[in-house]
Formats: C-alpha cells, structure tokens, sequence
C-alpha cells in the first residue's frame, strides 16, 4: 500500500513510526503529493529520511 500526503514540516515533525501500516521490510514510506518523487522514509527507531525517486 502507498502512502501519499503533502508533507510539511510540522506534519514530518509529528509523524512517528505505525507497524500497523509498516510492510514487511520495516520501512514506512510517505509519498509527497505536493512535489512527485519526494518521498519520506520512516524505520522503526523513528529516523526519518526524504529521498528523491
């Protein structure tokens, strides 16, 4: 499943790690919806990467 949403920096500041929503590698992934390619890693110890794809 692809998480989309406009990333923010408030929104990147408040969001934390959801083994809920997690696929198996471990990674959560949020794509921007404002700006296509970026997107935002979250691993289970809460560090947060952006990448451009």
């Amino acid at each position: 499943m692809r998480h989309a949403r406009l990333l923010t920096d408030v929104g990147i500041k408040r969001l934390g790690y959801n083994e809920k929503t997690t696929p198996a590698n471990g990674r959560m992934e949020i794509w921007d919806t404002g700006c296509p390619g970026l997107v935002l890693r979250v691993t289970p110890r809460g560090t947060k990467t952006l990448s451009v794809i």
